[in-house]
């Protein structure tokens, strides 16, 4: 999985999209992003490194009982997809 947002960063810098990902479990709100001129994996936001759904496609998964998660699997709102990422309700601390 990879970004699909530029991330600013607080230096002033930014990361381009496209990066590799992988998910924290025990911060289910962030995601460690490998970039090519750090040598460690940054700790960033989700919302930072993914397009955030609106509140209408939110809202309309709560009423299904199923939600996205940012590499874009199926899953329950309270779940995770096989990927290890959360869902959105979870990414977004609604849950």
């Amino acid at each position: 999985m990879k970004t699909t947002k530029t991330i600013p960063l607080k230096d002033g810098s930014t990361l381009p999209k496209g990066l590799p990902v992988t998910f924290i479990l025990d911060k289910p709100t962030r995601c460690h992003v490998q970039s090519p001129s750090h040598p460690a994996p940054l700790q960033v936001r989700i919302t930072s490194a993914f397009k955030t759904p609106t509140t209408a496609t939110l809202e309309r998964w709560n009423d299904d009982g199923r939600c996205k998660t940012p590499t874009g699997h199926w899953t329950e709102p309270d779940g995770y997809g096989p990927d290890n990422s959360p869902s959105w309700m979870i990414a977004l601390g609604m849950i």
